[in-house]
Formats: C-alpha cells, sequence, structure tokens
C-alpha cells in the first residue's frame, strides 16, 4: 500500500482488527494498538501472543514509534 494513499487509514484498519481479533487484552484503534493486563506477567504474555500474531501475518512494528510498559495512554 502506498503511504498517503486515500484508502490506506481504512485498509489498515480492517487488516489490524482481523490481526487482533480473538486476542484479549489487546484493543486496536486507527492506527495504534494497546496491549494491557493489571497483571505484569499477563502483560508480557499477551503482548508476546500479538508479535506473534503479527508475525503471522507479516506484518512488523516500528521500534521507534512504540511504548512499552505505559502506565497511561498519551491524551
Amino acid at each position: 500500500m502506498p503511504q498517503g494513499s486515500s484508502v490506506a487509514p481504512s485498509w489498515f484498519t480492517m487488516v489490524i482488527n482481523e490481526v487482533v481479533k480473538g486476542l484479549d487484552h489487546v484493543l486496536a484503534y486507527l492506527d495504534d494498538v494497546i496491549v494491557f493486563d493489571a497483571d505484569p506477567g499477563h502483560r508480557v504474555a499477551n503482548i508476546r501472543l500479538f508479535l506473534e500474531r503479527l508475525r503471522q501475518y507479516s506484518l512488523e512494528l516500528s521500534p521507534l514509534k512504540s511504548r512499552l510498559g505505559a502506565e497511561e495512554t498519551v491524551r
């Protein structure tokens, strides 16, 4: 998908919703994904499941745009 394409946001939303379908404690909103859990150990397990799902779909994250261990979301 070319960057700047007018259909890119809706395409990405459709794809990422399919990727996270069935994953507990994972929310996708526009171009953001939040993996959450009150228990840090479970949170790590959920992150691993999410990363494995990305791998299954041949998708990658940008480390520079990722935040791990955040206590709250940015407003």
